[in-house]
């Protein structure tokens, strides 16, 4: 889709003649802030509409796939996959945390460990993310969110300063330290613009994808805070997603971003350009395209994963371990659920869990682990107290 900067690049006399179509076009949202010196708008231009019409087809496929897996498989995918987003978000803005803390403190979250670190704020709103069903209706929303999200991780001196937000400037640069953007000021008028950005984000006779891209763009155009914007920014983009498509594509939003960051960053400062005549088109354009990637990888990802889970199933399918047949089934059905933790998760699994996937006691787990050790099939990692277990992949290999 030609974007109003580049059109002026090429055609001066088409640039103007498009503008005025768009600006007019009763297929135009309006806004009453500039970008620069002129009246932002968004355009519904068909390229768009189009993506978004495959996306919906794309979050269809996504669900039959994952209803196809089972439930472990399943688990495991959505727990590697929050970790991504954590991991991602953060590293976007340059936070250093590794995937293995991030998996540490779902887990002491989830088992109601008081111990808290530094991004289990951060953590424990997205495991909050699924059962979230509130809208971000007003500024104090906004606000209320980024402290819970992200407050925990700022450094003091760029707490917001303001009655919400922040009161003095802020600039953003690039990597040669040059001033990519301004925020917005002073904080009337982030109050102002963030106003209008959630008048959009929650009319239901926008389209979903429109509006969340929309007020992405916005919030990050407003920059309301010294710190933290772009987590914020993402977290209610995927809050937002998850109500309207599978809940899976809210933890890949960040992944996708990341993935595709330099086109994001391009989207962004175009958008901004004097050039561009406020036209979010340009902006939009390349969100719903990235949220069509996260889709088409997921599907991709997951399906690659399937194959192999079937492939490996069908070799452990074939194996007779012991000769009672009982005690063979259920050291297969050990093996399957470490086939899927392998294949779809992010680190082993240690025994509390493994018992409560396979419904087995840890007396007699603990004497069928035995009897695989020694077959060899799987493999016991020391670490910490704790000792953790999965398949031994080289026994497995069609």
């Amino acid at each position: 889709m030609d974007n109003m900067f580049k059109l002026y690049f090429k055609n001066k006399n088409e640039y103007n003649n498009i503008y005025e179509n768009r600006y007019n076009s009763e297929n135009t949202i309006h806004f009453h802030f500039k970008i620069e010196n002129d009246y932002a708008f968004f355009y519904y231009h068909n390229e768009i509409m189009n993506i978004i019409y495959n996306i919906n087809k794309l979050d269809k496929e996504v669900t039959n796939i994952l209803n196809m897996l089972p439930g472990i498989a399943r688990e495991e995918y959505k727990k590697r996959s929050l970790i991504d987003e954590i991991f991602f978000t953060n590293e976007i803005e340059g936070v250093v945390s590794t995937r293995k803390e991030i998996s540490e403190v779902i887990d002491d979250i989830e088992s109601k460990a008081k111990e808290k670190n530094r991004i289990h704020s951060l953590v424990h709103k997205y495991l909050m993310l699924n059962t979230n069903n509130d809208n971000i209706m007003n500024l104090e929303d906004i606000r209320k969110t980024y402290d819970e999200l992200v407050l925990d991780e700022i450094d003091k001196d760029d707490y917001p300063d303001g009655v919400l937000f922040r009161k003095d400037l802020v600039y953003v640069k690039g990597k040669s330290e040059r001033i990519l953007h301004t925020g917005v000021y002073p904080e009337e008028k982030i109050n102002s613009i963030l106003l209008e950005g959630l008048n959009i984000l929650n009319d239901d006779n926008i389209d979903l994808l429109v509006r969340v891209s929309l007020f992405h763009y916005i919030f990050a155009y407003a920059h309301p805070f010294y710190d933290g914007n772009g987590r914020t920014d993402r977290y209610i983009s995927s809050l937002y997603l998850k109500k309207y498509f599978n809940p899976i594509i809210s933890y890949r939003l960040s992944l996708t971003i990341k993935e595709s960051i330099n086109n994001y960053y391009e989207a962004f400062n175009m958008t901004n350009s004097k050039y561009n005549k406020g036209d979010i088109t340009t902006f939009v354009f390349e969100f719903v395209n990235i949220v069509k990637d996260a889709f088409e990888k997921t599907i991709s990802y997951l399906s690659q994963k399937r194959t192999m889970l079937d492939e490996k199933k069908s070799i452990l399918d074939e194996l007779t371990i012991v000769k009672e047949e009982k005690i063979n089934n259920e050291l297969k059905k050990i093996l399957y659920i470490l086939m899927q933790v392998d294949i779809f998760g992010e680190y082993p699994i240690n025994r509390v869990n493994l018992s409560n996937a396979t419904n087995l006691s840890l007396p007699t787990l603990n004497k069928l682990l035995a009897i695989l050790e020694e077959e060899e099939l799987i493999i016991k990692i020391k670490e910490s107290k704790a000792f953790l277990y999965s398949i031994n992949t080289d026994k497995f290999k069609g």
